[in-house]
């Protein structure tokens, strides 16, 4: 534990924070934020205001410094020793220790089993120049190798912004950060354009909800987009249209940790073509029962994504706070805050929520492993038939048909299907299977098959 001082996180808004060690004086009583000394007044005896409140991550340092060079009180011969006197000096003398205790805590040391004698060596022998200057070491002329010891070393705590590695990267956890997905808009089991889009939402692009208002529009998959990327969900505009809403939600099993107070940011490569800027929006909603939109609310407020401007792919980022908590699940919702009107477009693409301030690279998946992830949802099987001799009418004759992926729950199974001699159903349907039960009409062979793609839906509503 820290004896002399406090420490905190910024959060942008927070300006009063405790002060949680006793001090001789306030003027012993010092703050920076972000290494930076800051403004400040003493709110009462135990709680500083800084005048302006920290930036979000900024590290908040309260820390007291006790006066070392001379005493708190100067005894004379034949005066009176109070009590008061003796404690003052008891105290600085025991402050003095802690703060030089905290001090010490936090520098580098040698193990008690090291002989080395903690000595450093001369600066010219620490590094590459007499002053103790470190600089490259290139190899000799000729030379292909740097003889080297090289140390392995333990990294620990929070590094803000993006990590590189020459090397290989071995991690202690995935690094599984978006939770959305098909964010490269690359899976499209159910077509490549849509040309009736519900008000409410449409479910299109897999996993990709949109909706309209003022007047219907078109989405279709699309190329033309930044280097890096796969394809584009891209909305077509219409006369009269106001405003255009591009949403994902989130299953709740994948949101637990979004919990009111904490931060997600959104990413992504965005263009439009309306001829000026626009400045698109995020929002978060969740359902009040779990995966169920039939009643949502807001848990977090609107965040502009920053000027979109025409005709040029613009990669946008947001930090959201939440405002509720993710436990049913969430929605992300993209709008637009302008018109999309006839022969423009609004487009999106590299799409990702994450949680924490920064945002990182795009996270790129297999292309199997994110067919996968939206097959839980939705699956689409393009051919499937059967085939049977009925000794007579009213015979039943099952025939199973696996998921490539098990469902979240049991889906609903759309199987339009061409038959001779036989009238077909959908029985015993689980998150596993299917089964297509044809029932004999008459005595002889029976056949069917599907005369459009066979699918299977359990997306969220």
């Amino acid at each position: 534990m820290a004896y002399s001082y406090s420490q905190y996180i910024g959060d942008g808004t927070t300006t009063l924070f405790s002060v949680t060690f006793p001090y001789l004086s306030q003027s012993n009583v010092t703050v920076t934020v972000g290494g930076v000394a800051a403004a400040y007044t003493w709110a009462s005896s135990t709680q500083i205001n800084i005048t302006s409140a920290p930036a979000l991550s900024a590290i908040v340092l309260i820390q007291r410094t006790t006066q070392v060079s001379t005493p708190t009180t100067v005894f004379t011969d034949g005066s009176v020793i109070a009590a008061a006197d003796l404690n003052s000096e008891a105290l600085q003398l025991l402050y003095l220790a802690q703060e030089a205790l905290d001090k010490v805590s936090v520098n580098l040391s040698f193990p008690s089993n090291d002989a080395s004698s903690g000595v450093l060596p001369a600066a010219a022998l620490r590094a590459n120049d007499s002053s103790g200057n470190p600089i490259v070491i290139s190899p000799s002329a000729g030379s292909t190798t740097v003889n080297a010891t090289l140390v392995t070393p333990t990294i620990s705590g929070n590094i803000q912004g993006n990590f590189s590695s020459t090397g290989t990267l071995a991690m202690g956890s995935s690094f599984l950060r978006n939770r959305l997905i098909n964010g490269s808009m690359l899976i499209a089991q159910r077509a490549t354009s849509f040309a009736t889009i519900a008000s409410g939402g449409t479910y299109t692009l897999d996993r990709w909800l949109v909706g309209w208002s003022g007047a219907a529009i078109t989405v279709q998959q699309s190329g033309g987009v930044p280097p890096g990327s796969d394809l584009s969900l891209t909305v077509v505009g219409a006369a009269s249209n106001v405003g255009v809403t591009v949403s994902q939600r989130i299953e709740s099993v994948n949101c637990p940790d979004l919990v009111s107070g904490s931060y997600v940011t959104v990413s992504g490569w965005f263009y439009q073509s309306s001829g000026g800027a626009i400045t698109p929006y995020v929002q978060l909603y969740a359902p009040t029962a779990v995966d169920n939109y039939s009643g949502v609310v807001s848990i977090s407020s609107a965040v502009f994504l920053g000027a979109l401007p025409s005709s040029t792919w613009t990669y946008l980022t947001a930090t959201i706070l939440l405002t509720g908590s993710g436990a049913n699940g969430v929605q992300l919702s993209i709008g637009s805050n302008a018109a999309i009107l006839a022969t423009k477009v609004f487009a999106l693409t590299n799409v990702q929520l994450e949680v924490g301030t920064v945002a990182t690279p795009f996270e790129r998946r297999m292309v199997g492993h994110e067919l996968a992830l939206c097959q839980r949802y939705y699956e689409s099987i393009s051919t499937f038939s059967g085939a049977a001799y009925a000794s007579g009418g009213g015979q039943a004759f099952p025939y199973y048909v696996r998921y490539a992926v098990v469902k979240r729950a049991t889906p609903s199974v759309t199987a339009p299907m061409t038959t001779s001699n036989c009238a077909t159903a959908i029985v015993n349907g689980n998150v596993d299977q299917f089964a297509i039960q044809a029932t004999s009409s008459a005595t002889g062979s029976l056949s069917f098959y599907n005369s459009s793609s066979v699918f299977s839906s359990v997306e969220i509503f």
